[in-house]
């Protein structure tokens, strides 16, 4: 701003009683020295304190807040862990934490599954566009499942599923724990 635009709106600026200048709260700051420094007096929103490798979270029940605790884990791969969770419908093994792309092996050791209760598909009920939201479902899986309530009526088991080719029996053991009938 020019020393004229200044003068110009000077009448119309207003400085209320509790502004202090910068300058004074500069020399208000106590100096920083090593001594001073205590970690464990930080922000730790930003800069969440990480967990000991003898400690654990619960998979299911954790939030982003506390994923962030975790070693080598930080918003990005948190926001992550919660969607895949809710894609699922809950996770029943650490282990699918390695279907997620990229994702830091290191950081397995410090998750737990305790007392999964996944949501359920109801492969009877649901249309092709519900089942292939799943994870673990794709369209042409879908496809196969409509159609074959379809031709033969409600599924009764798994069983039924592995006489298709497309559900190769990795996958019906992948999905065991996610669907109903």
């Amino acid at each position: 701003m020019t020393v004229e635009q200044y003068k110009a709106l000077e009448p119309y600026i207003r400085i209320g009683g509790d502004y202090r200048p910068a300058t004074v709260l500069v020399g208000e700051r106590p100096s920083f020295t090593y001594q001073q420094y205590d970690p464990n007096d930080r922000d730790t929103t930003l800069y969440p304190i990480k967990l000991k490798p003898t400690e654990h979270i619960v998979l299911n029940t954790a939030d982003t807040t506390m994923l962030k605790k975790v070693p080598g884990i930080g918003s990005g791969w948190a926001r992550q862990i919660v969607h895949y969770g809710r894609q699922l419908g809950g996770y029943v093994s650490v282990e699918q934490l390695r279907e997620i792309d990229g994702f830091p092996e290191d950081a397995l050791p410090y998750f737990v599954v305790s007392n999964p209760h996944p949501e359920r598909l109801n492969l009877n009920q649901l249309t092709l566009n519900q089942l292939k939201q799943h994870p673990y479902i794709n369209y042409y899986q879908a496809r196969a499942i409509t159609d074959y309530r379809r031709l033969h009526g409600d599924l009764q088991s798994l069983e039924q599923l592995s006489l298709l080719k497309e559900f190769p029996p990795h996958t019906i053991e992948m999905l065991r724990p996610y669907v109903t009938f």
